[in-house]
């Protein structure tokens, strides 16, 4: 009998291990849907703006999610040609050009944050921002943002 005892123990504590491991894996899973739920969802847009003789362009980053966020650092990672202008929210007024970051917030959802941006004749036609943003409870994300640059193809150059 004791050879059946102990084998019971054996089976017993395998499918203990197994619950185990099946309700830490379901619980990981859960984390990482409801952290996936709660990433912000960000957009951004670079528009021509007009005032008076001169035209210059503006980056929007909009946030469709219903959390405010606290801060926002904003990098531009990818788009030869694409830059932040200096003097204006945000920029560090000790940043050398060309200015590829900037520090904002609060956002609000359905609102956005918009900064001037320096667009050179020879650009790409696209650039990819990461966010790295917090809300006020402390949860932080890192977001990936591909933008389109405006590109007029007959403008020239060299």
């Amino acid at each position: 009998m004791d050879g059946w005892t102990l084998a019971i123990s054996i089976v017993a504590l395998v499918v203990s291990l197994g619950s185990v491991y099946f309700t830490w894996s379901a619980d990981r899973r859960d984390k990482d849907r409801r952290a996936d739920e709660l990433t912000p969802k960000l957009t951004a847009d670079i528009k021509e703006m007009s005032g008076g003789d001169t035209s210059w362009y503006r980056m929007r980053l909009q946030l469709e999610t219903l959390k405010e966020l606290a801060t926002v650092h904003v990098a531009i990672v990818k788009g030869k040609g694409v830059s932040f202008t200096g003097s204006q929210r945000g920029v560090d007024p000790n940043a050398s050009y060309p200015i590829l970051a900037v520090d904002d917030g609060p956002l609000r959802p359905g609102h956005d944050l918009s900064w001037r941006v320096q667009l050179d004749d020879d650009r790409d036609t696209e650039a990819r921002l990461v966010v790295d943003c917090r809300d006020s409870q402390g949860h932080s994300w890192s977001v990936v943002v591909d933008v389109e640059v405006p590109y007029d193809p007959t403008a020239s150059v060299y």
